[in-house]
């Protein structure tokens, strides 16, 4: 792939037709991996409005019950801002059925925003990726300077109640600017996933929350692990990763909260601070 022809091949969302429905790109009509997205950027959308999430969904890309190949793009500069929930500043990805697998692959996913103003149990939900209900290969992609506002859960990427691969990505330099409630995240965030999650060979670093307001915690500079379930061969593995230089308020580089069956090994964490509790 050429780089330069992806830069100069723009998709531009800043003009929608009806704001919203305001994504750049849509996939709904149940697409599968033979569906292919390469070679654009895709920039300034501003998301879809769903009544059934009270919010704003997908900013660059969203996809319902479907499963495309999202590889060799550059999905920059998109945004959901709204008062209850804003999920998916990048790509937000959402199904009632696991039949799908969504790919993304060797994307550059940065400086997008997912913005709210409302506290619980409403939130800024992954303002680069958020997936939820679906399978999923996330791999080779640079996640990076994507910045969540609010109550925030996964300034970089959300993942909900799936099963998956997080692999081989930089994940750098994300910040989720806490103004609301508790916040968790800000490079990734898992909770209530599916049989079948790996996390490995990434380098999660240089991410951040800040407390700006509010009276609520926040965890999890590098990667927050939430709410997993104990069945015996429902794990989670996070290993061989490089986790540095994150920054939070309690586990700076990894936040386990009823994390059962977890199991986090080889991983090299270094370098990151916690105002009150757990560096590393």
């Amino acid at each position: 792939h050429d780089t330069a022809f992806i830069s100069n091949t723009v998709i531009d969302g800043s003009q929608p037709s009806n704001p919203d429905s305001a994504s750049v790109v849509c996939f709904d009509s149940g697409e599968d991996t033979t569906a292919v997205l390469m070679g654009f950027t895709i920039q300034n959308g501003t998301g879809t409005y769903t009544p059934e999430e009270q919010g704003r969904l997908g900013g660059g890309i969203t996809c319902f019950n479907s499963g495309p190949k999202i590889v060799h793009n550059k999905i920059i500069s998109n945004e959901v801002n709204y008062s209850t929930m804003a999920i998916g500043g990048g790509i937000q990805v959402m199904s009632d059925t696991v039949e799908q697998t969504i790919v993304i692959r060797e994307n550059i996913i940065s400086d997008n925003r997912a913005i709210n103003t409302a506290d619980y149990p409403y939130g800024a939900i992954g303002a680069a990726i958020a997936i939820h209900g679906t399978s999923f290969i996330i791999e080779n992609n640079t996640i990076s300077s994507n910045i969540a506002e609010g109550r925030v859960y996964g300034a970089g990427i959300i993942i909900h109640d799936c099963k998956g691969e997080i692999n081989m990505n930089l994940i750098s330099g994300n910040v989720a600017k806490q103004k609301l409630g508790n916040s968790r995240g800000a490079g990734l965030y898992i909770e209530s996933y599916e049989p079948g999650l790996t996390i490995e060979r990434n380098v999660i670093e240089d991410n951040h929350i800040e407390h700006i307001g509010g009276s609520g915690t926040n965890g999890g500079g590098g990667i927050a692990l939430l709410n997993l379930s104990g069945d015996y061969g429902n794990e989670i593995i996070v290993a061989y990763n490089v986790i540095q230089n994150n920054s939070c308020r309690d586990g700076g580089g990894l936040f386990l909260r009823r994390a059962y069956n977890s199991k986090v090994m080889s991983n090299i964490i270094a370098g990151n601070t916690a105002s009150r509790n757990g560096g590393g």
